[in-house]
């Protein structure tokens, strides 16, 4: 799958040209058969993100890109100076995602690692892909 914008829909609204969202090249669209003007769940606008196949200079398979989710937890959420904890994450949709703090890139579409805070902080996650973000946080207190 590619991920492109919608830059141009002929009349009726469905064949244009989608361009590729990295290398920018055009691939030409048509609309299944049985989508038809006004359909509200695959008519496309120009500006739409949208996740494709690329076949030679044709886009397959067209759909709405779905914008990415994620969720982030630490067991234990309360520990002591000394002691780590296991953040846990689920991404939805995501091509990437990173968590702050210093941890940095991490896999999707989960994944779980052991930090060793010393003072309490909140650690936010942030999922993408190529319709947009998402975030979610968690804190781990140190008493």
């Amino acid at each position: 799958m590619a991920n492109g914008i919608v830059d141009s829909i002929n009349p009726p609204k469905v064949h244009g040209i989608i361009r590729e969202t990295t290398t920018f090249v055009e691939y030409h669209f048509v609309m299944p058969n049985s989508v038809k003007p006004g359909d509200p769940t695959l008519l496309l606008e120009v500006g739409d993100r949208v996740t494709f196949i690329p076949d030679k200079n044709f886009a397959t398979q067209v759909k709405r890109a779905e914008p990415p989710s994620c969720s982030l937890t630490a067991n234990p959420n309360s520990i002591l100076p000394t002691e780590s904890t296991t953040l846990d994450w689920i991404t939805t949709n995501a091509d990437s995602a990173s968590i702050d703090q210093g941890v940095g890139a991490v896999s999707v579409p989960s994944g779980f690692l052991s930090v060793k805070p010393g003072v309490t902080k909140t650690y936010t996650i942030t999922a993408t892909n190529g319709a947009g973000s998402s975030t979610a946080s968690v804190t781990v207190r140190v008493t």
